[in-house]
């Protein structure tokens, strides 16, 4: 049985297997908000089932097929469930990517450091966050050796660096509207741009996300156990949730002296970026 803290209840493994799987080489996995402790009574569970690209081709009963995975929806025992099923050769050739990017070589675009195209990109780095924070109920010894052979701290880097050439892409978006005394839109490009940046952060201190909306979570958790992270959080707050029309101005200068602060502290984790 498996636990799901989020809405206290249980669900039995063995069912989920009798519904999907598909033959004995299956890997299946759990993960999404309600294994990592984080979801609701209206959060789906989100299932992994990994094989070979032949196998999959022969599944009938799926909602999306996208070109790395096929996405279907099942109720099991009264609970709704989003299974991605993924070709195993797909994953194995983007850790063996990610396991060999050269960090060190300054002139790559971030969104080139992988030969995949952007929305690939983020669904197969979505993929990998789901697999570090997973729980197996198939396969463990495969599911196991899989994780094994991705070179973690590179997946930190390469997230690192995504995140914050986000940022440097909103930059010029909030200054320039700072410029001409647009602080609403100022405001919420900052916002925009400070959330990014905690997601930076927290990849540089080796805490996964792939959803932003996690973030400020993800962040106070960190912050129970790290005294910087604490203060960062604590500016946060500050920041985002005290502020009336007279301070639209002053808001977005100390967003960015936040955000600036943040860039800064993350240069010196993971061995520089």
């Amino acid at each position: 049985m498996i636990y799901l803290k989020p809405i206290n209840k249980y669900i039995n493994k063995n069912e989920i297997i009798e519904n999907i799987s598909t033959n004995d080489n299956d890997i299946i996995f759990l993960s999404g908000s309600l294994i990592e402790g984080m979801g609701n009574a209206r959060s789906d569970l989100d299932i992994f089932l990994l094989n070979n690209k032949s196998v999959l081709e022969s599944l009938n009963k799926v909602d999306y097929d996208f070109s790395e995975f096929k996405n279907g929806f099942k109720n099991i025992n009264n609970f709704g469930c989003d299974i991605e099923y993924w070709d195993i050769d797909y994953i194995e050739e983007l850790f063996e990517q990610i396991n060999n990017i050269d960090f060190s070589n300054t002139n790559i675009r971030s969104l080139n450091l992988l030969d995949i195209e952007k929305s690939s990109l983020e669904r197969s780095t979505s993929f990998i966050h789901r697999l570090l924070v997973s729980k197996c109920i198939k396969n463990e010894e495969a599911y196991n050796k899989l994780k094994s052979n991705l070179k973690v701290n590179n997946y930190y880097k390469l997230m690192v660096r995504l995140y914050i050439n986000n940022v440097d892409n909103l930059f010029d978006d909030i200054i320039g509207n700072y410029e001409y005394e647009e602080y609403e839109t100022a405001v919420m490009i900052a916002r925009s741009a400070l959330l990014k940046t905690l997601g930076a952060y927290l990849f540089s201190q080796r805490v996964s996300i792939d959803r932003d909306k996690w973030i400020l979570m993800k962040l106070k958790g960190l912050s129970k156990a790290n005294r910087e992270a604490s203060s960062i959080y604590m500016r946060v707050r500050e920041i985002l949730f005290t502020i009336n029309n007279s301070d639209l101005m002053t808001n977005v200068e100390d967003i960015l002296e936040l955000n600036n602060e943040i860039i800064e502290t993350i240069q010196g984790n993971l061995g520089g970026i």
